[in-house]
């Protein structure tokens, strides 16, 4: 047994490492002063007479009093202090320095200390960017002579002087990138307000056109009542949030996305022709009502002679919804070596959707159909914000990759107003044009969105390239050129929700590409359930999933 517990732990620590190595959490620091500015290094690591201990791991840098001082790296200022003007060669100057702590996404603390009095021009709370001027070097404290002294840190508990870690410049060339007493270097740590002509950033390509055919069961079952509603009206209400949401789409990114819709019962009709009328594709959704057999082959065919009239550089996608089993028709064989390997030959999508009681649905018929269109997929939904959210899900999946699913359905959770909670991280990799976030909701009331970004920016309407839009029951965020490394996902109450709500979150980005999700518990306490809090720190964040993916895996595979 205690065999088993250490190889567990031992295991944890092993997937903990390599995951953590994986995400790219290093904050990329650069040399503490503007670019192009070149200092000497008068005291390097682990040297004397003063860089020991705590300050094991710290550079001095020779500077006149009042040259600029800027942030290492992008990161948030939590202490500060620049009310003293002595200093000497002695210890007892040591707590007469003046200083700047500026907190970083991967949790450690950089210290700039010895500054000029009355010369820090930022304050606790702001964050501030890499290359971004802080405060002016001076000669306060304990030091021989004007300097500026600069250590990365651990975090403490309020206190400005803790121990030191090592760090490494990416400005810096030799020696793996930490610099050597005695050497000269030369900063490339600019801040982009100081670039007087930049570059204009490359234009993103433009949007492929898209062609969805909702392709909707009306047999008589799904005029069935199902878990709290009637059936045939949560397929409506999950097919017209999809239309809301491509509407959103072409309002914010341009584009032409097409939507049909075909009904099929005892037999099948293209009830709408592909078209970009977003208001009457929603009427044609509302007059929906349930009839007789299922003849799921003829919506097939109806649905794939409708997206033949579109050119081959569309994006072409099925969404079959089906409560049960196809009972008229076309058979099950005649199916899949019909219309479902037309549809492979073309590249046409189909994303199946089983919806209702398991045991009434022919979920490995489903299953064969999307799998073999070579490009789809198979969801099954119980409940009516379960469909809803699949729905979500396929839109994401279509277009681009989805990167991450943070999902409380089936439990309530509670949000109170005014306190965020943490929904997961998820680390992007560079190059990506898009980012989008949608959150839907179970429960009237609304939900809103909150993103913040590598540097714990909140994405807000006024940041750089974001558009967020709201409805009554989802959100949804576009963001533009999105910064590669760890974003983290929240949640917040926009109205009160006093009974909790289900929640689900999806996150995609174009093109595709590495990146790794990271979920966060949701926690149950009496008869109520709820979120982590935000504002922990992203390297706490990533440390929780990841603790918690090591002890699945060693449940599963070893215990």
């Amino acid at each position: 047994m205690r065999l088993e517990k250490t190889a567990g732990i031992l295991f944890g620590f092993i997937v903990l490492s390599l995951l953590v190595g994986l995400t790219g959490l290093g904050v990329d620091y650069k040399l503490p002063y503007p670019d192009g500015m070149t200092y000497k290094v008068t005291q390097g690591n682990n040297s004397t007479p003063s860089h020991t201990g705590k300050a094991m791991y710290a550079f001095d840098f020779k500077m006149t009093v009042g040259s600029d001082v800027v942030a290492a790296a992008a990161g948030k200022v939590v202490l500060v202090k620049e009310s003293s003007n002595i200093g000497g060669n002695s210890s007892g100057y040591a707590n007469y320095a003046n200083y700047v702590v500026i907190e970083h996404a991967d949790g450690f603390r950089s210290v700039y200390l010895h500054l000029e009095y009355m010369s820090v021009i930022v304050h606790v709370g702001q964050q501030v960017q890499q290359g971004q001027k802080i405060a002016n070097s001076g000669e306060t404290g304990y030091c021989t002579g004007p300097h500026l002294h600069f250590q990365l840190q651990k975090r403490g508990a309020g206190s400005w002087w803790e121990q030191s870690v090592p760090i490494s410049f990416s400005d810096v060339v030799e020696n793996a990138g930490v610099p050597l007493e005695d050497h000269s270097y030369t900063s490339g740590n600019y801040h982009t307000t100081d670039i007087p002509t930049p570059s204009p950033p490359a234009p993103l390509p433009s949007l492929p056109p898209t062609a969805t055919v909702l392709v909707m069961d009306v047999s008589g079952s799904m005029g069935w009542r199902w878990k709290g509603g009637v059936k045939i009206e949560s397929a409506k209400q999950a097919a017209l949030e999809f239309i809301e949401q491509v509407t959103h789409e072409s309002q914010t990114r341009g584009g032409q996305h097409k939507i049909g819709v075909v009904a099929f019962s005892g037999g099948a009709s293209v009830l709408l022709p592909l078209t970009s009328d977003y208001n009457h594709a929603k009427q044609v959704i509302i007059s929906l009502s349930a009839t007789s057999a299922t003849n799921l082959g003829a919506g097939l065919v109806a649905g794939l002679g409708e997206l033949n009239k579109t050119p081959s550089t569309t994006q072409r996608f099925i969404i079959l919804l089906s409560d049960g089993e196809t009972n008229t028709g076309l058979s099950r064989d005649q199916i899949l070596n019909g219309p479902v390997v037309e549809a492979r030959r073309k590249k046409i999508c189909i994303h199946t959707v089983a919806f209702g009681d398991p045991g009434d649905i022919d979920a490995n018929f489903l299953r064969k159909v999307g799998i073999g269109s070579g490009c789809g997929s198979y969801s099954h939904a119980e409940t009516a914000f379960e469909l809803f959210s699949t729905y979500l899900k396929l839109r994401h999946k279509s277009l681009g990759q989805v990167i991450g699913e943070y999902s409380s359905v089936g439990k309530r959770v509670t949000i109170l107003p005014g306190v965020p909670i943490s929904l997961g991280t998820v680390l992007i990799g560079s190059g990506k044009h898009e980012l989008h976030y949608t959150l839907a909701w179970s429960e009237q009331g609304r939900l809103q969105i909150r993103l913040k970004d590598p540097s714990g920016t909140l994405v807000s309407t006024s940041y750089p390239g974001a558009q967020i839009y709201t409805t009554d029951q989802f959100a949804h965020l576009t963001l533009l050129s999105p910064k590669s490394g760890a974003w983290t996902v929240e949640a917040a109450a926009g109205t009160s929700m006093p009974n909790g709500t289900e929640y689900y979150a999806v996150l995609s980005t174009r093109p595709g590409g590495i990146a790794i999700p990271l979920p966060l518990p949701i926690l149950t306490v009496g008869d109520r359930t709820f979120g982590l809090p935000s504002g922990l720190p992203t390297w706490l964040l990533v440390t929780i999933s990841v603790t918690l993916i090591a002890l699945v895996l060693y449940k599963e595979f070893i215990k």
